[in-house]
């Protein structure tokens, strides 16, 4: 008997992060116009750095975020964590190591002040 759980960002952190990055990319386009509208011949360097920061970390982040997964399995050699995108080798604990198990239904942001 095995058992094997995939949990990802929950839906509405996600959302609020394609929300955040959305708002993020309108203020950039707006304050991009305003500025080439103001100084065109040397506002191209200040330009470029903006996208890179305001949108290109955002960015970045939102993508990390959604390729994070944290895998749980359950087998008969004993227990193996791995959080994909910030662990590079999975947790493995042999079933001599455990002395005690609960299963208990729980609250990540409640318990532990947030997922993963």
């Amino acid at each position: 008997m095995s058992f094997h759980e995939v949990q990802r960002a929950p839906r509405a952190l996600r959302t609020l992060l394609f929300v955040v990055m959305g708002i993020t990319g309108t203020v950039a386009a707006v304050v991009t116009v305003l500025q080439w509208q103001t100084d065109p011949e040397h506002s191209l360097s200040a330009i470029v750095l903006m996208v890179l920061l305001v949108v290109g970390v955002p960015t970045a982040l939102v993508l990390w975020l959604l390729a994070t997964r944290q895998e749980v399995t359950i087998d008969a050699s004993g227990v193996t964590v791995h959080q994909r995108g910030i662990m590079l080798r999975p947790k493995h604990w042999a079933w001599s190591d455990i002395t005690h198990t609960t299963l208990r239904p729980m609250s990540p942001f409640g318990e532990f002040g947030g997922w993963g």
